[in-house]
């Protein structure tokens, strides 16, 4: 597998999301970013409701199921390139 790089330049022209053009933008507007920032500093870490079901899952001795198992497996099989 190959990855290739694509390179992209940024234009000091353009149309915003709100479809306004920009034009000549010679600073960077890190407001957004900063509500951003602030909207992650004020979200939870953890999600105690997915812990649990994770914890439910993980004691579970038939989890995933026979089935579950198998549905991966066969997944894998169609999807396994080698090379």
């Amino acid at each position: 597998m190959q990855i290739e790089r694509i390179n992209r330049s940024l234009s000091t022209t353009g149309t915003t999301a709100a479809g306004k053009v920009a034009n000549n933008a010679t600073a960077a507007d890190f407001g957004e970013s900063d509500r951003l920032k602030a909207a992650l500093d004020n979200t939870a870490d953890v999600r105690a409701e997915q812990v649990a079901k994770a914890k439910t899952l993980a004691a579970d001795p038939n989890y995933p199921s026979r089935e579950q198992l198998e549905k991966l497996a066969g997944l894998l099989a169609d999807n396994w390139t080698a090379e």
